[in-house]
């Protein structure tokens, strides 16, 4: 016995909501300006600072100069060596796991590192990749982009990766998620006199003391290897 029609559909982010067996083209006119973002928290001490004020601060600011609206947030919370944490887990209220309010997120960062003291001083091991598999799981919206943030503290090792990152990037691709990382690591360039104090990178600039604005010039002067997520960012 097939499944009513009525019963089985898609809604669209603009409210229109597609049956099952129809088809609907995407372009960008009908696509909305607005993206379901992921924060992937490693749930350890050096996370434990009020990131949720500046970061979120920063974000909502970003959001508005590019005129996002009506955007979805979700936290996850991992590689903490307590439960719940410990795993790989959603932060929800009322089973809800996307939510619009950028005071409500804060809570969901700050209770993201609730967790992550040791009770034998050990360090956690900290799998992204796991984190991120878990991330595309989430119910996200048709037409909206997806953005992927980790906030990591502890260096990548991909022996403690349960994926591989090619299937990760493969996943990434297929779907259009935008990973940044947020972490405290240090960058080595071919001419150190000619960089200076980088903040961060992307594709295409190297964001820095003499160039916080980025600079594609300098973007060649910097190698970034498989296993820094280099190739996934």
């Amino acid at each position: 016995m097939r499944v009513p029609q009525q019963c089985v559909m898609c809604e669209i982010n603009n409210g229109v909501y597609v049956p099952e067996s129809t088809f609907m083209e995407y372009n960008i006119n009908n696509e909305s300006h607005s993206s379901d973002i992921v924060f992937l928290v490693e749930a350890n001490e050096c996370n434990t600072f009020s990131l949720e004020n500046s970061i979120v601060s920063a974000l909502e600011e970003q959001l508005y100069s590019q005129k996002f609206i009506n955007s979805r947030y979700a936290v996850i919370a991992y590689g903490s060596q307590l439960p719940p944490f410990d795993y790989p887990r959603t932060i929800s209220k009322d089973n809800v796991v996307f939510i619009n309010s950028t005071n409500i997120l804060r809570q969901y960062l700050k209770h993201s590192t609730a967790f992550s003291k040791s009770y034998d001083g050990s360090t956690s091991k900290s799998d992204m990749m796991h984190a991120i598999s878990i991330a595309s799981r989430l119910n996200f919206r048709t037409g909206v982009s997806n953005t992927f943030i980790i906030i990591s503290c502890s260096r990548c090792d991909i022996k403690q990766m349960r994926f591989d990152y090619s299937s990760i990037l493969q996943y990434m691709s297929d779907e259009g998620v935008s990973l940044h990382i947020i972490t405290n690591s240090e960058f080595k360039v071919e001419k150190p006199r000619k960089i200076r104090h980088i903040y961060g990178f992307d594709k295409q600039f190297v964001y820095s003391n003499r160039s916080p604005e980025g600079s594609s010039e300098l973007r060649h002067a910097l190698h970034v290897s498989n296993s820094s997520f280099g190739i996934l960012s």
